[in-house]
């Protein structure tokens, strides 16, 4: 298995970070909408599996409601690495200049 340059990987998250629309705003908006965003899969999974809970339309072969519980997860996931990206406090830090030879 080939290993990544963590220079690389900082250089693409840092390509990735500057493209999203929330980098513009301030921090007060930027932690309101991370708390909104953490919001989310509380909501889908607690509020929405009262509306899906119905077993007879089959979701490729799940009951709607597992299928549901099934998309959430994965949503989830999703949502936490947006969270986790703009996330100020998980910002690289700048480096060091007594460490450059």
């Amino acid at each position: 298995m080939q290993q990544s340059d963590p220079s690389q990987i900082t250089r693409e998250r840092k390509e990735f970070s500057a493209a999203l629309p929330a980098r513009a705003i301030s921090s007060t908006a930027r932690s309101s909408l991370l708390f909104l965003l953490a919001l989310l899969p509380f909501l889908g999974f607690l509020v929405g599996s009262t509306f899906v809970n119905q077993v007879t339309p089959l979701v490729f072969g799940f009951p709607r409601l597992l299928a549901w519980i099934v998309l959430w997860i994965i949503l989830t996931s999703c949502i936490m690495s947006v969270i986790y990206i703009l996330d100020p406090q998980n910002a690289p830090a700048p480096p060091d200049e007594k460490s450059r030879p």
